[in-house]
């Protein structure tokens, strides 16, 4: 976003990224060296609804991948003007027991108070409860952007808690917190997790600009699917599976194969000579919505036949009219 200056565009701008990660610190149970991670980022604009709008996104992911027993924790960290009241909250409220706080406590004691409240530890979670809501001390500004989050995803339908200790384990979250927790999978029961950082794009070097996003972890989800018992389909998103009948036959089979993929078709085919019946087994594997069969017999008549896998379907089909006849099918599917 900084690099390719995209702020200069003075407009909301909404990306997204997928992709492997990999961390620097050693991992612990249940967090691997490299993982798989998907996100999107808001840029340009405080409105509430844009929060909502991310929240709802993770939702609709979620819920479309089949998964039920997650809950949504909604928060706010305040800003620069309420922040610093509260963290002196915090340190005043747990001074008399910092002695018996775990290391990393000691440390964010001094450090960053805040970060106390995310802390996992189940003797440190009995002196964090006795701090008094963060929800409480927030200012107008981050009083008023919460409320307009939770009337927006109760219009939406959505089902959330509001969580008053709800903290980020990074520094530069401001305002809204929010994580999709699901609670089987104990410490690594956050499938999801997110809220607004307006700070950080000036903090990297750019312009004050507004910024809300989340970023969630592939495996854990994959974890939870399974914790659920859902299949993981193994869709290869083919459109088109050729099928050469001979040996023949695999040079026509080739060249309409490249033909197809130059027309923005996603298609394949087997290279290795292999029975009919094996090549058809393939492609019901992979889940391809359209065959192409070229025997001898049809290449000889200047046609292939075109089968629709869901239904069975099979239709002759001129070899100089089959890009066409692709097109038009997969338009409507």
């Amino acid at each position: 976003y900084l690099q390719n200056q995209l702020y200069q565009k003075d407009e909301i701008l909404k990306l997204y990224y997928k992709g492997p990660f990999f961390r620097y610190e050693r991992p612990q149970a249940g967090r691997e060296r490299q993982f798989h991670q998907f996100g999107v980022e808001g840029f340009g604009s405080m409105n509430p609804a844009i929060d909502a709008e991310i929240i709802y996104l993770g939702n609709f992911i979620l819920k479309t991948l089949g998964l039920k027993n997650f809950e949504i924790l909604l928060g706010n960290v305040g800003c620069p003007v309420c922040r610093p009241k509260y963290e002196k909250l915090i340190t005043s409220t747990l001074k008399e027991y910092c002695s018996q706080l775990c290391e990393d406590c000691k440390i964010r004691y001094s450090k960053n108070p805040l970060r106390m409240l995310d802390c996992k530890n189940e003797n440190c979670r009995k002196y964090i409860k006795k701090i008094p809501p963060l929800s409480e001390y927030l200012c107008d500004d981050c009083r008023k952007h919460l409320k307009g989050i939770e009337e927006l995803l109760t219009l939406l339908e959505i089902d959330y808690k509001v969580s008053p200790h709800l903290v980020r384990g990074l520094d530069y979250y401001t305002h809204t917190t929010f994580e999709f927790v699901y609670p089987s999978l104990a410490a690594q029961a956050t499938l999801i997790g997110g809220g607004r950082y307006n700070n950080l794009v000036k903090e990297f070097g750019g312009p004050s600009i507004p910024a809300c996003g989340f970023a969630g972890g592939m495996e854990r989800i994959i974890a939870a699917l399974k914790n659920e018992g859902k299949k993981l389909s193994q869709v290869s998103g083919l459109d088109v599976f050729i099928i050469p009948i001979g040996s023949n036959c695999f040079k026509a089979a080739f060249k309409l194969l490249q033909e197809i993929r130059a027309e923005g078709i996603s298609s394949d085919m087997d290279y290795r000579e292999s029975s009919s019946k094996s090549q058809m087994r393939r492609a019901d594997k992979l889940q391809v919505l359209y065959t192409i069969i070229i025997g001898e017999d049809e290449l000889g008549d200047g046609v292939v036949k075109l089968k629709e896998m869901k239904t069975g379907d099979e239709k002759n089909i001129k070899l100089e009219n089959i890009i066409e006849e692709l097109r038009k099918r997969l338009s409507h599917d």
